[in-house]
């Protein structure tokens, strides 16, 4: 059995519970115990190479949960046929091709068929990365073999299939209800693809159950995807929510061209580890378990009938399961007050697999502490993310799904040119939660834009948290190469430097980064600011907006507000706030948080929309590196790209490397490479 590492145990209950001798705000949550070994074979060797792990141990793993949970499908190879039965060269707004597609599969006792209903972008230069969707029957997809609806999507559909949005981002979608493949109907092995390669007499104690017959269909619709020349057969990956999240994972298990598998809320038998008592201990962290989940005892094998109440005694367990997609790209989401899918486990099923990634010599899931709410786990080739809500597949899901293909390696262009920038930027912001949020241009020159102090706050808990751009916002000065026709040598400095409150801030703490803006015109002038810090060894991020003069000083504002949070922290009572009072009553105003989400606080109008004016770049910085991937190919300056009011020169021609021209952007904030980034 896995032993878990001690600290790892004290890293979850300090990031749940605060630091030692603080009083707690609930009991502490539970670890794993005596978790089924992934890496040791059933004759006891240790695994520690691919070749053991692909010609032993994955095997052994794989006739586990065939026969021990999801079934074993019949070893029939049905002969399918393809027909597009319908095709809307102008659906989307124009902006996608729709192909409805008739997928007939024949065995030794008759055929039958379903459809998949696939979005193409149309302007594509090449094949593009698919994202297969396992619908449910009430999502409103349209089965039928003929155009059907006039609206192709569904208005309903829009947050659990969001369509639109995957083809603004340049990806390609296919979905197909999950009941047109196999009924989910309890003892109902007479409907769908069952009696088509198997006869009911003919089942077993180990035959499939649903779970494997929709996990099937997907499979079924890769087939199909490999003769379509629109689509990147490399990249395909699989979605599912829920039972159907289950079904996603098995698709990635049992099939290797799923190069990445997106689990939503799969809870028990999906992503959830078992060996980890979830009851009762808190609100929100699982209470689902498999003695309750064979009520829907058609999903599984039936053989899975004898681990009931045995959670934490059966022989295996999910972080084994999501180890046999290895070493291809899983994503796991959960939300926080789903209990029954409990998210406590879904993490620590993912982070117990990732030493199988690690006999590739990659990263599983990198993290040592499960995260906050909203914090998303992405650097490695396991991603986990539990959003803010209950049980479900929305936007923000599908947002990270689609972020983490890029980050390795499915760059897509998001098509469209500037135009197409901006609605990323507009899908970014509603994924962030920023309720107010307008962005009109991408360098924040324009007085339409809006955003309120808690819109700011969430744009810069999201920079603090990225990789890449927490080390760039970071910096107050820095030396870049520009090379093309004028090629030379830069010196940036970061424009916050240059405000008097900068040294007075600075002087008592750390700067972790930063962005703030301003805008004039005759009679009206407006700034922004956000800022990242740290007080007491905890890092924070501050966001003022509504500054009624361009020359205002924010670091005076944040003086206050980190007086405010010390006097919290030794709890004492709050400081004299005269100028953040004075702030408020001229209508601004401001939103604080730590990075973990431990302590917060905010104007009571902080939720006002104001002009961001330059904060706007970091939002376009964000989703340039969203759209770059791993790539992050060299930026180009063109002509229409040059824009008054730069931080630096620049010229038709110059050639900047992907994070010098983020770097030129954010501290001296040159609006020229803001615009060239929303083309790039």
């Amino acid at each position: 059995m896995l032993k878990l590492p001690p600290i790892a145990a004290m890293a979850i209950s300090l990031t749940l519970f605060g630091a030692p001798g603080a009083k707690p705000a609930a009991p502490q949550p539970p670890v794993p115990a005596n978790v089924p070994e992934l890496l040791v074979t059933a004759n006891g060797a240790t695994v520690s190479t691919p070749q053991a792990w692909e010609g032993v141990r994955r095997p052994e793993l794989l006739k586990t949960f065939e026969e021990e949970l999801y079934g074993v499908r019949p070893l029939v190879r049905p002969k399918l046929e393809f027909e597009t039965v319908f095709q809307d060269d102008r659906a989307v707004d124009d902006t996608a091709l729709l192909k409805r597609v008739k997928i007939t599969y024949a065995g030794p006792y008759g055929a039958r068929d379903f459809v998949a209903t696939a979005f193409f972008p149309k302007d594509a230069k090449g094949p593009v990365p698919v994202f297969v969707y396992i619908a449910f029957a009430r999502d409103g997809i349209n089965s039928r073999r003929s155009a059907g609806d006039a609206q192709e999507q569904p208005s309903q559909m829009e947050e659990r299939w969001p369509v639109k949005k995957l083809i603004r981002r340049g990806y390609a979608t296919v979905a197909f209800r999950c009941t047109d493949v196999a009924a989910d109907d309890l003892d109902n092995f007479n409907a769908g693809v069952y009696p088509i390669l198997q006869k009911p007499s003919e089942r077993t104690e180990t035959s499939w159950g649903a779970i494997s017959a929709w996990a099937w269909g997907a499979s079924r619709v890769a087939d199909w995807l490999e003769t379509e020349p629109l689509a990147d057969r490399r990249r395909l990956a699989v979605v599912g929510l829920s039972r159907l999240g289950k079904s996603a994972l098995w698709a990635g298990a049992t099939d290797p061209r799923f190069a990445l598998t997106c689990s939503a809320c799969s809870g028990c038998c999906g992503a959830k580890l078992n060996h980890i008592e979830l009851d009762g201990v808190r609100p929100g962290y699982g209470d689902e378990h498999i003695a309750r989940i064979l009520r829907f005892r058609h999903w599984f094998s039936r053989r899975f009938d004898a681990y009931a109440g045995k959670d934490l005694e059966m022989p295996f367990d999910q972080h084994q399961l999501i180890a046999l997609c290895a070493p291809r790209l899983v994503s796991i989401t959960s939300a926080s007050d789903d209990e029954g899918a409990g998210p406590l486990g879904e993490y620590w099923a993912a982070r117990l697999a990732s030493p199988a990634w690690e006999l590739y010599g990659k990263k599983g899931l990198v993290s040592e502490a499960f995260p906050a709410p909203e914090r998303f786990l992405g650097r490695g080739s396991i991603s986990y993310h539990v959003r803010k809500g209950v049980h479900g597949l929305v936007y923000s899901d599908w947002e990270r799904f689609m972020t983490f293909a890029d980050d390795h390696g499915w760059t897509v262009s998001c098509g469209g040119g500037r135009n197409a920038f901006l609605a990323r930027m507009a899908d970014k912001a509603s994924a962030l939660g920023m309720k107010t949020a307008r962005f009109e241009n991408p360098s924040g020159l324009t007085f339409a834009s809006r955003a309120s102090a808690d819109d700011l706050l969430r744009l810069g808990m999201a920079a603090a948290r990225h990789p890449v751009f927490s080390n760039i916002w970071c910096k107050t000065s820095a030396t870049i190469e520009i090379k093309g026709p004028h090629a030379r040598t830069v010196e940036l400095r970061h424009n916050y430097t240059a405000l008097d409150g900068w040294k007075k801030f600075t002087d008592k703490y750390p700067f972790l980064g930063g962005k703030g803006g301003s805008l004039s015109r005759p009679g009206f002038s407006v700034r922004s600011h956000v800022i990242a810090t740290a007080i007491a060894g905890t890092r924070y991020v501050f966001a003022i907006s509504g500054m009624k003069s361009s020359k205002d000083d924010p670091f005076v504002l944040d003086l206050e507000i980190a007086a405010s949070v010390e006097a919290a922290l030794r709890g004492e009572k709050a400081p004299a706030t005269p100028l953040l009072d004075a702030h408020i009553a001229a209508g601004g105003g401001y939103a604080w948080s730590a990075l973990d989400g431990s302590r917060s606080g905010a104007s009571a109008n902080a939720g006002k929309p104001h002009v961001p004016a330059s904060t706007t770049k970091m939002m376009t910085a964000l989703c340039a590196l969203d759209a770059a991937g791993v790539s992050r190919a060299p930026v180009v300056v063109r002509k229409s790209d040059l824009t008054g009011g730069s931080g630096i020169p620049c010229y038709e021609g110059d050639e900047f490397a992907f994070e010098d021209a983020l770097t030129a952007m954010i501290l001296p904030s040159s609006n020229t490479l803001a615009e060239t980034m929303s083309r790039h």
